[in-house]
């Protein structure tokens, strides 16, 4: 990731954590990619509990992440939203 990309990404991060949701749809795409990689590497296929725990180090909405990582197709789930996976 380039370094003035990053940049940005941090703003809306502390410590790691989201501390808030950017309004540019650009950033939001940058923080939500950025994450994406931290939460789950391609490939990986894991439970609902298993998703939500790996959130919840990064955010306090694990509900509203995983909602928006679905949104923006970084993750997708099954038909029950028992198991997801990278997109």
């Amino acid at each position: 990731m380039a370094p003035a990309r990053r940049e940005g990404v941090d703003r809306f991060l502390e410590d790691g954590r989201v501390v808030g949701m950017p309004a540019r749809a650009t950033d939001r795409q940058a923080l939500l990619e950025h994450l994406a990689t931290r939460v789950l590497a391609p490939g990986d296929t894991v439970s609902e509990a298993e998703i939500n725990a790996r959130l919840a180090g990064v955010t306090d909405d694990v509900a509203g992440l995983r909602r928006a990582f679905v949104d923006h197709g970084l993750l997708v789930r099954t038909a029950d939203g028992s198991v997801y996976s990278r997109a």
